[in-house]
């Protein structure tokens, strides 16, 4: 907490179809024929994580071959309805593994194997791991084809490169995946932050956001004065890098930021690890981003903040301008192909008494000090919350305040924890007392968040008297209760419909609170593979060898999170 407390906290295109691995001599080739235009790159921010890969563009079409950049080995399946859908894993002997995401299928080999697995568990969704010499891989195979699956926004081929080792994601481009690149990074806005509230900035303890124009050989801020700054203040930067030929914005590769020539931070995306990658909500301006929308990447470090992506940094980024001086202000903005964009401006210090501190954040629904180290809790008749030590990235003035319910539907007042706009990095305990309790239905109640008029479902289970769950997110939570089941409702289904090999049968799955659980389907009692499309709200089988001829019964049974329960059945004929 930058500001509170300041005893304790102060002090290309591709060119062939081969890329080379300076690190192992390991030649790849291209994972696609297509050329390298990108859509996602290495490390650009997204919501909650930084991306692991490069998005390669399949012009807005599924079903691309996609190859073996090496001889290996298949290592892991998985096919789930969210994140990667149908992704594979492939490992080399060079020592790292190539990942492959939102896949529309596998070559039938992959495809055979893994369905079979499916049936022996009797599981649509699926994570194994297999060990070398089941699936083994030569250079240029084809491994499977691009889609569209699990949380993709759209056809393209995810694709990573992890060191085998420490499976840390590694930028792809850094193994000669090289791609046209000529365009510079583009810088759209910048914000300047009092470090604590007696900084002043335009003689105001408040942070100021200022858009950017072309200026020389760069850009300059949009502003007719010169900008003030007295005490400690931090800055960050809003922008985004482009690559040849697309119009795709991408993510920055490397920040610098210089005051008086001095490079005072600096950070850059190589590579980075899955654990660390929630940091990226203190890397950014948080609160920025849930109230418009705007990433802006702060040149700050704040004290629980453990990304290795920094190098040289000096006062975690803080800027003391304490002298009637201008400060001359840099930031210089790289793409990993070394094109560069840079920002001056000047900035007039003010050497003058700065005014009485008074800590903005006691106000009056702040309750307690959370320190970032220690654990911390609180509680009251119906509410406790309890966080263990590192959940935050900084300390803070827990706020918390709750109101009475204006709907039915909850069975509790609203409890307002501390404020959305203030990132949690692990989950923490969070303990409702309802006021009614309906005998026989105690497992159908749930925590629920409120957003304005919608409600999202947290889950939890009722235990002496409380319903407990656990959240990575503050905001406003109550009680729920969920009895209504899944409803599922036939697409091109009908009784004694006849279906051919091939045949694709679908319904409509959706779920008014607790969100679909569990899915499966039968035919004439027995298990058969059906898959989720959730973007869709569709579930859907095709007519394969599994699926008898005559007249058979279809039985699809879908479940919501607590264990509310629809089944449809009808007679086809094949």
């Amino acid at each position: 907490m930058r500001n509170l407390l300041l005893p304790i906290l102060f002090f290309i295109f591709i060119n062939s179809s081969f890329a080379q691995d300076t690190a192992s001599n390991q030649t790849y080739r291209s994972p696609m024929d297509l050329p390298l235009y990108l859509s996602g790159s290495f490390a650009e921010l997204r919501s909650n994580h930084f991306h692991s890969g490069i998005d390669i563009k399949t012009n807005a079409k599924e079903g691309y071959k996609v190859y073996a950049i090496a001889d290996g080995y298949v290592s892991r399946i998985k096919i789930s309805p969210w994140g990667y859908g149908l992704a594979l894993y492939i490992t080399h002997p060079s020592g790292v593994v190539a990942v492959y995401g939102h896949l529309q299928k596998y070559n039938d080999i992959i495809t055979d194997y893994i369905n079979g697995e499916r049936y022996k568990m009797e599981t649509a969704a699926i994570d194994k791991y297999i060990q070398q010499g089941v699936l083994p891989v030569k250079k240029g195979d084809i491994v499977g084809y691009s889609g569209n699956s699990g949380s993709s926004g759209g056809p393209h081929l995810h694709f990573e490169i992890r060191d085998a080792a420490t499976e840390r994601p590694q930028n792809p481009l850094k193994y000669g995946f090289n791609v046209a690149d000529h365009v510079k990074p583009v810088i759209e806005a910048i914000k300047i932050y009092p470090a604590f509230p007696n900084t002043l900035i335009n003689n105001k303890s408040k942070e100021v956001r200022y858009t950017v124009l072309p200026g020389g050989s760069g850009y300059k801020l949009n502003l007719k004065d010169t900008v003030t700054l007295c005490g400690w203040a931090y800055f960050g930067i809003q922008g985004y890098d482009k690559q040849d030929a697309v119009a795709n914005q991408n993510g920055f590769y490397s920040v610098e930021l210089y005051i008086d020539s001095v490079l005072w931070y600096s950070h850059n995306v190589s590579e980075f690890g899955f654990d660390e990658t929630r940091y990226l909500n203190s890397h950014i301006d948080f609160a920025e981003y849930k109230r418009y929308k705007r990433r802006v990447e702060k040149s700050y470090i704040e004290p629980n903040n453990k990304l290795s992506i920094y190098h040289r940094v000096k006062n975690r980024g803080m800027f003391c301008f304490d002298k009637d001086k201008l400060y001359h202000v840099k930031y210089v903005v790289k793409d990993y192909a070394g094109n560069q964009t840079v920002l001056s401006f000047v900035a007039k210090g003010l050497e003058q008494k700065l005014p009485a501190l008074i800590d903005s954040n006691i106000t009056p629904d702040a309750v307690q000090i959370f320190t970032y180290t220690n654990s911390n809790s609180y509680s009251t008749s119906d509410f406790q919350i309890e966080m263990e030590g590192n959940c935050l990235y900084d300390s803070l003035y827990f706020k918390y305040s709750k109101k009475k319910h204006t709907t039915s539907r909850f069975l509790s007042p609203v409890h307002h924890v501390h404020d959305k706009y203030t990132p949690v990095h692990k989950e923490y305990t969070l303990r409702i007392k309802p006021d009614t309790i309906v005998a026989g239905m105690e497992d159908k109640m749930l925590v629920a968040k409120v957003i304005g008029t919608q409600v999202e479902a947290n889950g939890g289970a009722l235990k002496d008297g409380w319903m407990e769950t656990s959240t990575r997110e503050f905001g406003d939570y109550t009680v729920m209760i969920d009895t209504t089941a899944p409803k599922i409702k036939p697409m091109n289904l009908y009784e004694n419909r006849k279906v051919s090999g091939g045949s694709l049968v679908q319904v409509k799955v959706t779920d008014d609170l607790s969100g679909i659980n569990t899915y499966s389907a039968t035919v004439n009692g027995k298990w058969i593979l059906i898959e989720y499309e959730p973007r869709k709200d569709v579930l859907w089988l095709k007519v394969d060898e599994h699926f008898p001829t005559g007249k058979v019964k279809l039985v699809i049974s879908v479940s919501d999170e607590r264990n509310n329960t629809s089944e449809y059945s009808v007679n086809l004929v094949r």
